[in-house]
Parts: structure tokens; sequence; C-alpha cells
């Protein structure tokens, strides 16, 4: 029976394309944004505004498992995305509410049930989704256009992502509402509307749908099976059997469903090794920064700095440590001092102190004035972050004999001017110096220039630059590095970005297909539940990796992926060897609608129990498909 395709299948295959794309638009922008507004909106920490982004991607992919039963048993795929992707719209909305800060509003409990809400409305549109473009096709006459399909529908859901990565910031960010710098609420808003636009579009294509109804309770029904052939295996008799599942009893449960079931345990046995895949593409995902390091209780990081020309000693910081010393020109840093409770003392210098606080990083610089030894801790702890654009981070300790006015000349660009005091001080970290780009530092009194030094930051890098002014024309700098600068640059992403998003193009679309081809007709939309709920699992591998601290180093933790996708790979290789591959006859549903008349072949009807047949395929005689009715 060849099939022929109208032009009309066009345009509803292109609405349903434009759906999808604004659907993974509108979800994509709350992930975007979503720990940072629950980290600066609502002041979680970064550690709990983490887990708590991490578990609504949980449940966002543990709700496919209902959402797909919802489909498959009671609702259809059809009204399952319609009535849940208005379920996801309220969401979105109350979320948008609760980021105006408005007095009047619980805004914690509002942002909340508006995330319960997106995840519920996500569960029922993820799965569905691609099972019901897939309804749309007649296999396997058509099985070139569903592969199609599936590489279409996931360059959708990227298309969706790129866009929503570079768009969403722009709104949060460079928009400013409410009297406030950022712009969450339009950030939230547009995903509401853009999923307002795909039901519109999505409903206009309608009349072009193939709907297949669903097919009664078929998941407690597959449960029953297995349950019913375990419990005979285990206490029945015994009798020969080609597969454990035909020990279920023929009485109660039908040929055709003991066949399903073998089908479904076959599918979900060739996804065990999927969520290590996902586990290393995730690793593309990693926003959190090896810096600032966050110290340990008990720890602080300490740096000792002497530009004098004297030999200083260090006593009393610790019962069983011995005298530090510090020779002239000496920089000294301890990473990771232990056993501080609070803080503690020090003396650096006769009848001078300076503490170490616990989970803090401090300087102290030892400098000659005049013929006497001093000592400084600025009061504001070394702060080791990046910065977020990669350039240098600067910040000044100096000694002045008076008021002097620094003044950084930048190549091509503004100056900066910061004010140096009388004494000793520190200023606050300067980010717009460009990195690997020579700049000069002019110390002015007055219009009179004081002195000048030229320096070179490297990207990535923050320092703690000492100027020591003894008068005019003997100006000293000194650089301590702080944090390493980046030495790898960042082209050296882009071989590797490719290569998993090259891997990911291959195993995801060729994931969903099979899914959707080797599942039971009247578990489409479960099997690919159980898709999803795999790539969830990786990500849940990622989490308990990450929070179990088992590597020192990232490129440790990297290898460490590496190699289990290696073995999983192994793993399902053999697998695979051992599958056994659904034939997919060709379709003729005429004898599956109860009380249907005896249709001819070149004839198809429409789906049984009031589903819609996709009336945009006409058969090679030209003859239209006509909606069947009951007797």
């Amino acid at each position: 029976m060849m099939i022929q395709e109208s032009k009309e299948e066009d345009d509803d295959e292109e609405d349903f394309r434009i759906h999808v794309r604004l659907c993974h638009d509108s979800d994509d922008n709350e992930d975007t944004i979503l720990a940072l507004y629950l980290n600066q909106v609502l002041n979680y920490s970064e550690d709990t505004s983490t887990v708590l982004y991490h578990l609504f991607v949980m449940l966002s992919y543990l709700t496919c498992i209902p959402g797909s039963i919802i489909a498959d048993n009671y609702w259809g795929k059809f009204r399952t995305i319609f009535y849940l992707s208005i379920v996801y719209t309220i969401g979105s909305t109350l979320l948008a509410v609760a980021a105006i800060d408005i007095k009047a509003l619980p805004i914690e409990i509002f942002s909340f049930l508006g995330l319960l809400l997106i995840a519920i409305g996500t569960g029922g549109i993820k799965p569905c989704v691609s099972a019901f473009g897939g309804d749309q096709f007649v296999v396997p006459q058509q099985q070139k256009e569903l592969e199609q399909f599936f590489s279409i529908f996931y360059f959708s859901v990227n298309a969706g992502s790129l866009v929503s990565t570079f768009i969403t910031p722009i709104f949060r960010e460079d928009i400013s509402c409410f009297d406030e710098d950022t712009c969450y609420p339009l950030a939230f808003g547009i995903p509401a509307i853009l999923m307002i636009v795909a039901l519109v579009i999505f409903l206009l294509g309608k009349p072009g749908y193939k709907i297949v109804a669903p097919q009664g309770n078929i998941v407690v029904d597959v449960a029953a099976c297995i349950t019913n052939a375990l419990k005979n295996k285990m206490f029945g008799k015994k009798k020969e059997v080609t597969h454990w599942i035909d020990y279920a009893d023929a009485t109660r449960f039908d040929e055709k469903l003991v066949k399903d079931v073998k089908a479904v345990l076959r599918v979900l046995y060739m996804y065990i090794p999927v969520p290590i895949f996902w586990a290393l593409f995730d690793q593309q995902l990693k926003i959190e920064s090896t810096y600032p390091v966050e110290l340990e209780s008990g720890r602080a990081g300490l740096f000792l700095i002497n530009t004098g020309d004297s030999l200083v000693t260090i006593k009393d910081c610790f019962d069983d440590t011995k005298d530090w010393e510090l020779g002239p020109g000496d920089i000294k840093e301890f990473e990771e001092l232990k056993g501080i409770n609070n803080f503690t003392k020090c003396a650096g210098l006769p009848n001078k102190e300076f503490n170490i606080f616990e989970k803090k990083v401090t300087t102290v610089w030892f400098y000659k004035d005049q013929d006497s030894q001093e000592m400084y801790q600025p009061e504001e702890f070394d702060d080791n972050e990046k910065s977020k654009d990669g350039k240098p981070r600067v910040r000044f300790l100096y000694h002045s004999p008076q008021d002097l006015l620094l003044r950084i000349i930048i190549p091509d660009d503004d100056n900066i001017e910061l004010n140096i005091t009388r004494g000793e001080g520190a200023t606050e970290y300067v980010e717009d110096i460009p990195g690997n780009e020579k700049v000069t530092f002019e110390l002015w009194s007055n219009d009179d220039i004081y002195g000048k030094h030229e320096w070179t930051g490297d990207l990535g890098g923050v320092y703690n630059l000492l100027l020591e002014i003894t008068a005019k024309d003997s100006v000293k700098l000194t650089e301590v590095e702080i944090t390493e600068p980046n030495s790898v640059h960042m082209f050296w992403q882009i071989p590797q970005y490719f290569m998993i998003t090259f891997g990911e193009v291959l195993f995801s679309p060729t994931g969903l297909e099979f899914s959707f081809t080797q599942s039971p007709k009247s578990m489409k939309s479960v099997i690919t539940a159980a898709w999803l709920v795999a790539v969830s699992m990786g990500n849940l591998v990622v989490i308990v990796l990450a929070e179990a601290s088992i590597f020192e180093k990232q490129s440790f933790e990297f290898f460490a992926y590496g190699g289990l996708l290696v073995l999983a790979m192994l793993l399902m290789t053999f697998m695979a060897f051992s599958y056994e591959y659904v034939v997919i006859e060709e379709e003729d549903e005429s004898s599956s609608v109860p009380g249907s008349p005896s249709l001819k072949k070149k004839r198809d009807s429409y789906m049984e129990h009031g589903g819609l047949q996709n009336p945009v395929y006409v058969y090679d005689e030209g003859e239209p498909v006509k909606p069947y009715t009951a007797p």
C-alpha cells in the first residue's frame, strides 16, 4: 500500500514544529536564570540555590511518568499536551508575578508554587510531544519521514535552548523594571507569552493531526502481568518458557498483552547504560567555578609579604607549629591552615599582632617606614573570585606619605582614577583593566606627577598590588598573585563542545526514535517518559558525585566520567547483540476498531474510540481517507 503526502501535511507539520520550538524556548528560559533568581531575589545561598535548581530539574523529569500514563490511558496525547501546557502557563505567570515583589504577595510561596506547576506541566509535555509527532506517520511506509521528524524535533529543542541562552540574560540584566536594576518579571513572563502562542499554533493544526485515542489503563495491566509472572515463576509450577514473562496466567492476560510487556522490558533493559551518557554530557553545563575555593571549617588562607630589608619572625600562631621566618623580599602563601577556631592571633612584630580568620583568606604586609619595620593587615579579606568577563581583578595595598591620585592609563579606553590617602590602606577591587595588555599606573599630587609604573596582568588572575611610596619618584610596586590566571585558552573548549554535541546529535534523536518504534502502540508516551527519566538519572549521577567530593581535581572527575562512558558503551554494544529488534508491520488499523465493517486495505479507518486519522494522507488511487462511523 503506497501512501502519498499532500502539501497540507507540510503545513500541519510546520505548525507542530513551531509549537515544539516555542515550548522549548519557554522551558529553557526559566532554566537559564532560575539559579540566579533563587540566589539574588529569594536570597538563598549559592549551595542551596544549586540544590533547589537540580531538584526542580529532577522533578520536571520525574513528572514525565504520571504525565505519560495520563496521556496513554486517559486523556490521549493531544489533550494532555493542551491541558498541561495551560498548567505550565499558569506556573510561568505566577513566577513572573512573584518576581515583581509585590509587598502584599508572599513572594516565596508564589515562586515555589509557580515552579511546581511548571514542573507538572513539563512532565505532561516532554514525553507526549515527540510521541504525538511520531503518531502522525504511517510506519514502516514512512519510516524515512519518521527519522527526519525526530531529527527536526531535536533540532527544534536545541534551537530553543540556544535562543534562550542568549536572550534571557538580556531580559534579566540589561533591562530595568519595577525600580530594580534587573527585570526577572520580564524574563519569566516571556515564557508564559511564548507558551500561549504555542498553544494557539498547536490548536490551529488540530484538523490535520492524527489523534490516537487512549488505550485504557494499560500501565496497571502491565504491572499486574509482571507481578503475576514473577509470582508464578517463584512459587508456581515450573514449565519450559522462552521468557520469564510467559509465566503470566494465560486466562488473565491475553497473548497480545504478554507480547507488549516483553517489548517494554526489552526497551527498558536497553536504557541501563543511558544515564552514564547524560552524566558525561551534563559536564558541559557545569557553571560553578573552582574560584573562590570555599574553605572548610577550621581552615584559613594566608599571604605573608615582606618588602622590608629585615628578617621577620612570626610567632605564637599555633602551639605545635615552629616560628615562621620571612626574609627580605619573601612572599609566603598558606593555602589551607588547619586548626583555626573562629580566629587565631599571631605575633608579627614586637607589640603587634595580626589575626587569621576561619574560612577566610587574608594578607599581611611587612614594609619599611623610614628606619622602622611596620605591619599592615587590610580590614577587607582577600577575594579570590575570578572576574566574570575574564579580565584581571586588581586591588592596591599602599603606604603613602601624603594623599595622592592613582590614575590607571588604559590604551584606547577610559582611564580609571582611585584615591590614595596618607598612611596605609587598600582600594576596592578593579575589574576593568584589560588582560595581557600593558597599562600604566600614574601617581599624581595635584598637577604634579609623583611616580609611575607599567604593569601587565594575565587574563583570569586576581592580584594584590603593593605600592610602597616613600618619596617623589620613589615608588616600589610588588605583585602578589592571589588566584592563578587562566592557563588554557577558551578556544580549546570548542573541539570538546563539538564532539560532545556531535555525540548527542547521534545519540538522542536515535534514542527517541528507538523508544517510539520499539514500544507497544498503547505505551509510546510511557516509554518516551522512561527515556526522559533515564536522562534525568544522568543528572542525578552528577549531583551525587559532586556532593561526594571524591576527586581532588576537576580533571580527575572528567577522566572518571569518560572512563564510565567507555564502560557504558561496551555494555550497550554487548546488550545490542542480544536485543531482538521489533520489525514493524504495515499498518492496517481497521481491524482494531471495535465493531468496524470489513474495509479494504487501500482505506484506513479512523482510530478506535473516537481518535482521528490524519486526513492529509491519500492513497495511490487518489481516494482521500473518510471518517469511520460506528454502526
